[in-house]
């Protein structure tokens, strides 16, 4: 006795229905292998990647008390994008290079200084604003307390800055910096 074959749809009846379900499919696939997130959380991973090269260091390695010296805050922004002076935030002054020392055992004299920014038609805010699109330096003169010990002493602080590229801003980021100094004893 032959056996008969289980009753089958016809492959062309498959076919068109998986078809049918294929922009779904493509749809939920694209969602689930580009990590679906919300706008915030993309933009931030998005100005993650967009970081600017950061380094910091003082004018001389060793000082004595009484002493002043420069420090400097080196930035670099990546090719095709550029961050705003610390003179840019006059309508929003979330626009504005920040620098805050956040621990220093020495005094700070005067105001940040930095490199000339160019003023920039920013299609992304509409206006011409003043930004730096190459290598800027920052630099304040530090002062060295009288009765500091001597030894080595560490200057912490942090770069607040907006990247942009002319069609989207990434969110305002924080980039810490640190450099040691030494302090000889007085002679």
């Amino acid at each position: 006795m032959r056996s008969r074959k289980p009753y089958m749809k016809s492959d062309a009846f498959t076919v068109a229905r998986s078809r049918r379900w294929l922009p779904f499919t493509l749809v939920l696939s694209a969602l689930g292998l580009c990590g679906f997130q919300p706008v915030e959380e993309y933009l931030k991973s998005r100005a993650e990647q967009l970081q600017i090269e950061v380094h910091a260091m003082p004018e001389t390695e060793t000082v004595r008390p009484g002493d002043t010296f420069k420090i400097y805050v080196v930035a670099t922004p990546q090719k095709g994008w550029h961050f705003y002076s610390m003179e840019a935030g006059a309508d929003d002054p979330t626009l504005a290079t920040r620098i805050e020392i956040t621990e220093s055992p020495f005094t700070a004299l005067g105001a940040w200084a930095e490199s000339p920014p160019t003023l920039k038609q920013d299609e992304a805010l509409g206006r011409p604003v003043k930004v730096h699109s190459h290598r800027v330096e920052f630099t304040r003169t530090l002062s060295v307390p009288e009765h500091l010990a001597a030894g080595m002493h560490a200057v912490q602080g942090v770069l607040t800055y907006r990247i942009c590229d002319n069609k989207v801003c990434a969110l305002q980021q924080d980039r810490p910096f640190q450099f040691h100094v030494i302090v000889k004893p007085e002679n």
